[in-house]
């Protein structure tokens, strides 16, 4: 799974005044289309490839060939239940109702915190050389990014779901709490973020840190663009 490492930055929302609604199932569709009647392969070493197209209203697969086994795929949504009694004539009778789901809020607030003493415990070695000068640097990019990633997300506003957007009243001051307690409090919008980030990323470099410029373009695997291409296929009948 690779190393893992604690969030230095988390922002959560949440609803003040809440009336809960109705649940109701339903499907997550899978954002890349991927078919239940596409056939997989999962050799001895967990890795996988596209077979093909299964045929038939009742078509036979062997076990373990859904795309599912390798997280492809939408995932149907159940309904979750609960158990309550209720007294009916003098007597107790327990009832399987559905539990409510979905919320009606007075008012959305979000929180969001950047660890400071996380941050701190970062290194940014440069083959065998470490430097503090190096480590503040980066860590102040990294601080810087988050700061950005917050301001930027509250200008363009939160689309959560169906029906769901949520739009901010006003900028929110960003408060530095110190190792006393105390609270220093100030304002950034966006483009003070972008012009703090941009600002870090220069010191950065200054101190020696590698920097990439162009953007990281990945590339599917050819295995995926497969299983893509398959699903289609699938959805049109098999044909």
């Amino acid at each position: 799974m690779g190393n893992k490492f604690a969030r230095r930055l988390v922002s959560e929302i949440i609803g003040v005044g809440v009336e809960r609604g109705e649940t109701r199932g339903g499907v997550k569709q899978d954002q890349l289309g991927i078919s239940r009647n596409v056939e997989i392969e999962i050799d001895k070493n967990g890795d996988w490839k596209p077979k093909g197209v299964l045929t038939g209203e009742k078509a036979e697969r062997a076990k373990g060939t859904r795309p599912a086994e390798v997280n492809h795929g939408s995932i149907l949504v159940g309904v979750d239940v609960e158990y309550v009694d209720e007294e009916i004539g003098g007597q107790y009778v327990r009832r399987r109702v559905p539990l409510r789901g979905g919320v009606t809020c007075d008012y959305a607030l979000q929180t969001s915190v950047i660890s400071l003493a996380g941050l701190r415990r970062l290194r940014f070695p440069i083959g065998a050389n470490a430097t503090p000068e190096q480590d503040d640097a980066a860590r102040a990019v990294l601080c810087a990014m988050g700061l950005l990633a917050v301001a930027a997300s509250r200008e363009r506003g939160y689309a959560l779901r169906s029906r769901c957007d949520l739009v901010p009243d006003g900028i929110a001051p960003v408060e530095v709490v110190h190792c006393d307690g105390s609270v220093q409090s100030f304002s950034l919008d966006g483009a003070g973020a972008i012009a703090l980030y941009r600002e870090a990323v220069e010191a950065a470099k200054k101190a020696g840190l590698p920097w990439r410029a162009e953007p990281l373009r990945l590339k599917p695997q050819a295995k995926l663009v497969k299983l893509i291409e398959l699903s289609r296929v699938a959805a049109q009948g098999g044909e």
